[in-house]
């Protein structure tokens, strides 16, 4: 995987600006969903993570904080991290 992410939150579907990005090459984009997040198809440049991803990828974080809310972010930071 890639050394160089950006991590965003979203309740929108794939706009361009997302789109533009994931073609990159040398980027990879994670995007953290929440309840109104419609799901996202992942790529080589792109990780969707949906609040069930969330939950069974790090539990604890996950159930520590609140849905529909940007501090959601932190959890695409941990996935970028331990990539």
């Amino acid at each position: 995987m890639n050394n160089k992410f950006a991590v965003i939150t979203t309740i929108n579907e794939k706009s361009r600006s997302i789109i533009k990005f994931e073609s990159f090459s040398d980027w990879h984009i994670v995007v953290v969903g929440d309840d109104k997040t419609p799901p996202m198809k992942n790529s080589n440049n792109l990780t969707y993570l949906s609040i069930n991803d969330q939950y069974k990828k790090y539990y604890d974080m996950a159930k520590s904080l609140p849905h529909n809310h940007y501090c959601r972010k932190n959890i695409g930071y941990l996935f970028a991290i331990n990539s």
